[in-house]
């Protein structure tokens, strides 16, 4: 249980370092598609799978809308479909690379 929440700190640790760069670039007026795309896509997956990973060590109670991980698990999920889903990220990306 303890490697999970290490994994999950770990993993939003590197999206919060990505996304403060992606914000540099952007305020620097050299944040391109690419990047932003990428951002885009990985930081949501991550956050869709660190939650998930909360909502299974809470067990049951990971289920039930009084939890805020179950709350936070439905709005996750919705962050990968807001402002394009991560296919349409993952082909700004393929088309750049």
């Amino acid at each position: 249980m303890y490697y999970k929440l290490a994994e999950n700190a770990t993993a939003m640790r590197v999206a919060q370092v990505f996304v403060d760069d992606c914000i540099g670039k952007l305020l620097a007026g050299k944040l391109d598609t690419e990047t932003a795309s990428m951002a885009n896509y990985w930081v949501t997956d991550m956050q869709q799978q660190g939650i998930d990973e909360c909502v299974r060590l809470h067990g049951g109670y990971g289920c039930m809308n009084e939890y805020v991980v179950c709350r936070m698990f439905a709005d996750s999920h919705v962050q990968r479909i807001y402002v394009g889903t991560n296919e349409v990220m993952k082909d700004h990306i393929s088309r750049s690379v």
